[in-house]
């Protein structure tokens, strides 16, 4: 689907499912980056979220191996991560290679199979908000360290996935409306991102530590500004002056 999308010249093709396992890949990879760009690209006045930690070592269940367990799959690998897939019709998704287990994840049995008590994550990640509700709740009792991964699909159900309080929550349809979003109105702000995933988490981290100076706990509002005599005259006119002063 997506390369006959690109084929007709697409500006921006969006994975909801590719964009969140690239999400979860950056939190492990520089927790610094992945807060600074949940931060800035969020709604504004939003709560501010608190970093999140996903393990880089030990192993990974994944339930569910539609379009995101395989998107979520695909990142762990690369990452170094050894996931174990649960799928309860591996006859019509297709099976990774490795150890796979057979079944919902929403029983304990099928958890303990795939050895949720030596696990350091979970992704709940299947098609029904009711099973992977579920799931986090199971996997938990069995194992309270768990780092917790859950796919919400209708919106109605925000308050229950809110309540459960997982670590990240995977939501289709929010991750296309922000990243539309954020390209509509603030374009250069998708741009400044792109650039920042060439940085390293220190410097993220020290501009995160810049934007919480400014807001205590609230995401801050992000616009574009045209920088020039017109509009910020006196911007201008001080930048002049220092190309003048410190000429390079």
């Amino acid at each position: 689907v997506e390369a006959n999308m690109a084929s007709f010249g697409t500006d921006y093709i969006i994975d909801p499912y590719d964009t969140f396992s690239n999400h979860l890949a950056t939190a492990m990879q520089a927790p610094g980056l992945y807060l600074l760009h949940e931060w800035l690209t969020s709604l504004c006045h939003q709560p501010l979220i608190d970093p999140v930690y996903p393990p880089t070592e030990g192993v990974w269940l994944i339930c569910g191996y539609g379009r995101f367990g395989k998107a979520v799959y695909r990142r762990l690998k690369a990452e170094g991560v050894e996931p174990v897939v649960i799928e309860r019709r591996p006859e019509q998704t297709g099976v990774p290679e490795g150890h796979f287990v057979v079944g919902r994840g929403t029983e304990a049995v099928t958890l303990e199979e795939a050895n949720v008590a030596r696990a350091v994550g979970i992704v709940a990640g299947t098609d029904d908000d009711t099973n992977n509700l579920s799931i986090i709740m199971t996997a938990r009792e069995l194992n309270p360290d768990l780092f917790t991964v859950v796919r919400q699909n209708e919106q109605e159900n925000q308050s229950i996935f809110q309540a459960l309080g997982a670590d990240m929550v995977m939501h289709p349809s929010t991750i296309v409306a922000n990243k539309v979003r954020v390209l509509l109105a603030t374009p250069l702000l998708y741009e400044f991102m792109s650039l920042a995933l060439h940085e390293s988490d220190a410097w993220a981290c020290e501009l995160v530590s810049r934007v919480g100076s400014l807001e205590s706990d609230r995401v801050p509002a992000v616009w574009e500004v045209r920088v020039d005599a017109e509009q910020c005259p006196a911007m201008v006119e001080a930048m002049a002056m220092v190309a003048i002063i410190e000429p390079q």
